[in-house]
């Protein structure tokens, strides 16, 4: 068939107008394949970390914890993962939990086992002694009693982490310890700032302080000093008739008056 000058002419000017129009097409069509052929498969490894940042993003809930001191939280929603320790909430209240309180799945589920996790909980003690320390520089109106209890405190600790270390005590154990140690620091330092206010002569604190670090009572001894030095009494009989109180304990029974050791 013979093609008319004015079908060629029509021809050129189809092809004029449709082949940006196809090459713009082909511009736009091609990166959506490469895209779509980039996207993982389902159910491949890539694709479950693509997907991860939306599945954290919900905090997990624990039905029931069980800490290593004994006690056991239930509903517990992980706030945070912090370098040495959880931020939890729970029905009873929140706060931190700190990773030597975990139970090991639970720290190894949180990439709380590692040594990065012990490094982080040391340097954390460290501050937490350096914060006593700070305290205890602070108290200015007693500088040699206060001198001479941080040493034997300090030297108290020392003697009992060696044990602890020869013994193979936990992390938990140990972390435990630390934390008992600047609890009891706390409290004896107020038992020697009251006896000192109430004109307790300090060798007489002295006395008290290393009796009590010795877990020994001491007649007149005050009852914050007693309490350091065997603990909290089983039971309290007081008469209504008079300051007189019994503490019972299991190695026997200690008799107070006016708040004082009279007998023991």
């Amino acid at each position: 068939m013979k093609i008319q000058p004015r079908t060629c002419q029509t021809f050129r000017l189809v092809a004029t107008i449709a082949l940006p129009c196809v090459t713009v097409l082909l511009a736009v069509a091609v990166p959506a394949q490469s895209v779509c052929a980039q996207q993982p498969a389902a159910g491949s490894p890539t694709a479950a970390a693509a997907a991860a940042p939306a599945a954290t993003a919900r905090p997990d809930v624990l039905r029931e914890l069980k800490l290593t001191d004994g006690r056991v939280l239930r509903n517990v929603v992980v706030r945070e993962v912090l370098a040495d320790g959880l931020k939890v909430s729970h029905p009873d209240g929140g706060g931190r939990i700190d990773a030597g309180l975990l139970p090991p799945d639970i720290r190894s589920r949180y990439r709380l086992d590692t040594p990065e996790a012990a490094a982080a909980a040391q340097d954390r003690r460290r501050q937490e002694d350096a914060e006593a320390q700070r305290v205890l520089d602070s108290q200015r109106g007693y500088p040699e009693i206060v001198l001479m209890l941080r040493r034997d405190i300090l030297e108290q600790a020392a003697v009992r982490r060696t044990e602890m270390a020869q013994c193979g005590a936990s992390a938990c154990e140990r972390d435990r310890f630390e934390r008992s140690r600047i609890a009891f620091f706390d409290s004896m330092l107020t038992a020697v700032q009251d006896a000192e206010s109430a004109g307790v002569r300090p060798e007489t604190c002295l006395a008290w302080t290393r009796a009590a670090l010795e877990r020994r009572l001491a007649i007149g001894m005050p009852a914050a000093f007693a309490r350091l030095a065997w603990g909290e009494p089983s039971h309290i009989v007081a008469e209504s008739t008079s300051s007189r109180q019994e503490w019972k304990y299991d190695r026997g029974v200690v008799s107070l008056e006016n708040g004082a050791v009279v007998t023991y």
